[in-house]
């Protein structure tokens, strides 16, 4: 039987909802007391699939594909910063299809209060809503290029909304065959957009290889 490192000092987790892959505890009611480390990003997000599992298309995959989109679009450092950002959240609070989180409002206020934590993890001053629709357009075209080079049939109509244009659809191919397999890389891809537009985020060279998982056995 596996299970995650042992957690922190008890004295430090009193109402702790759960604990990260590092063994920091989360604390969904109170995001600020919740530790942000590159490696819990990491490991969280190379694990969880986008699409809510309907397909096996990794968040941390995903973000660094943003970037490569950000970057052809010729977006700001910022934007492209912002792009790499927008679902680093989801390591604590969880991707949900866009039905559903209509159906859990709380959802919205707990999901808005993680990104907001998130970004100051990282020294990433929130996007303005003319920024953030820069960064829904760089989503938008990832989902385009995720969903029809993945055969993902139950997507497929509403990436069409998309409608990129011939030149922006052999661009968003180029970008997808040319997309790296190693997870490190992806982080990589991530943490250097965000640290040149303006964010700090630890690259993980700099923390010790980590086993995450012991065998309980």
């Amino acid at each position: 039987m596996k299970r995650y490192l042992f957690r922190s000092d008890p004295a430090e987790i009193t109402n702790a909802t759960h604990w990260t892959a590092t063994g920091k505890p989360v604390f969904f009611n109170d995001p600020y007391k919740t530790i942000i480390d590159p490696r819990d990003l990491y490991i969280h997000l190379t694990h969880q699939s986008r699409y809510a599992g309907a397909i096996h298309l990794p968040i941390l995959l995903h973000l660094a594909l943003c970037v490569k989109i950000a970057k052809a679009l010729g977006l700001s450092h910022r934007l492209v910063a912002l792009s790499a950002a927008h679902d680093l959240h989801e390591a604590y609070c969880q991707d949900l299809t866009s039905a559903l989180k209509k159906e859990i409002t709380a959802y919205y206020f707990l999901e808005a209060d993680w990104i907001s934590r998130v970004h100051a993890g990282i020294s990433l001053d929130m996007p303005s809503p003319e920024e953030a629709e820069e960064v829904k357009l760089v989503d938008l075209y990832a989902l385009w290029i995720e969903t029809l080079s993945m055969g993902f049939t139950g997507h497929v109509e509403i990436a069409k909304w998309v409608q990129p244009t011939e030149k922006m659809q052999a661009k968003l191919e180029s970008i997808w065959k040319m997309m790296p397999n190693d997870p490190e890389h992806w982080m990589l891809i991530v943490t250097e957009a965000i640290n040149n537009g303006g964010g700090a985020l630890p690259a993980l060279s700099k923390y010790p290889k980590l086993n995450y998982l012991e065998n309980n056995e």
